[in-house]
């Protein structure tokens, strides 16, 4: 896209700038990403998040007006750690129910030591109640533990109620009938419906039964095809660690100021520090004003990321910095909110 033009028209005084254009992807094609797309491309001068919500908000309701549509505003704003908690997905789909549940509460002191090592160990565990599914034939909900064996799942267990209201499931015995009937009195479940358990770490358990709900919802005609459930997903970790390149990659975009600037991290486990409330995207406030920010790679080993210098303005900022032994960071520095 023409960024320097644009640059231009925001320094002349243009507050608001659009394009509308085409574009070819270029990154790695995925199943959900067409190679070619119309944008709606826009630039705002001294905007807060508020005013980027209401015109994106005002335009999309404009653009569904065209096709005989009316969207209801403002959008719901979700969480990115609520969307993958909830739905397992960081793009739900939120025209029928079926949210995922924790559960982890239930196994923390139970008597199924899987599910309670998982839980002592910082890992979790969570439910989907899939309506009217209980009195399907045992062979069906075998071929639901297939499936999530397939998706890269270990195991998947399930929960339900016999016509006279006994608790039955793939690890009654192991978990007791307490901890289950506790369950199912947890996620609300229905004495016609199945309930779905996983268990893993950090949001693995929610994405492959995120995966579940869209497939169940798909099959039995849950979701209205006539509806159009627009909404924001905010507060995206900056970063993520990927196994395979064994460094942290950027989790939405690297093109986002972090929320309330960056303090310095050291950590054996560089996946933890992806997910620290402090290296969110910024969310912009008028009133919140840094004179420098910057950023630095890091190892397996260690992170090492730079504090910002003081607030006193400075054409050359300070930098304070602490470097892993025999490790060296390179840094990207803003001078302020406005420049990156």
């Amino acid at each position: 896209s023409p960024q320097i033009f644009k640059q231009i028209l925001m320094i002349s005084g243009m507050d608001r700038y659009f394009q509308i254009v085409k574009c070819f992807r270029d990154e790695d094609l995925r199943a959900d990403r067409q190679p070619e797309f119309t944008q709606i491309d826009v630039e705002m001068s001294f905007a807060d998040e508020e005013a980027v919500f209401t015109s994106v908000e005002r335009l999309m309701q404009d653009v569904f007006r065209v096709v005989g549509k009316e969207v209801p505003a403002p959008f719901p704003r979700l969480t990115w750690d609520e969307a993958m908690t909830r739905y397992g997905s960081d793009k739900p789909d939120l025209r029928f129910e079926m949210p995922i549940r924790d559960v982890s509460g239930v196994f923390r002191d139970g008597r199924f030591q899987v599910f309670r090592a998982l839980v002592a160990g910082g890992g979790s565990v969570r439910a989907l109640v899939v309506p009217g599914a209980g009195r399907q034939a045992r062979a069906q909900i075998d071929n639901l533990v297939d499936e999530a064996l397939a998706l890269g799942a270990k195991g998947l267990v399930w929960v339900r109620r016999s016509p006279e209201g006994a608790v039955q499931s793939s690890i009654l015995k192991a978990a007791g009938a307490g901890a289950l009937a506790q369950v199912i009195e947890t996620v609300g479940a229905g004495r016609d419906d199945l309930t779905l358990i996983a268990g893993g770490r950090g949001h693995e358990a929610s994405v492959l039964l995120g995966q579940f709900r869209l497939r169940i919802a798909q099959r039995e005609g849950l979701i209205d095809e006539r509806r159009t459930a627009l909404n924001w997903v905010v507060d995206f970790p900056l970063l993520e660690w990927s196994a395979t390149e064994q460094r942290l990659v950027s989790m939405h975009h690297p093109f986002t100021a972090p929320a309330g600037g960056l303090r310095v991290q050291r950590t054996q486990r560089p996946e933890s520090a992806a997910h620290h409330p402090r290296l969110r995207p910024h969310r912009s406030d008028s009133r919140r004003t840094t004179s420098a920010r910057a950023t630095a790679a890091c190892s397996p080993d260690s992170i090492s990321l730079t504090l910002t210098s003081p607030r006193a303005s400075s054409s050359s900022p300070r930098m304070r910095t602490r470097r892993a032994p025999e490790r060296s960071a390179r840094f990207i520095c803003a001078r302020s909110d406005r420049a990156s």
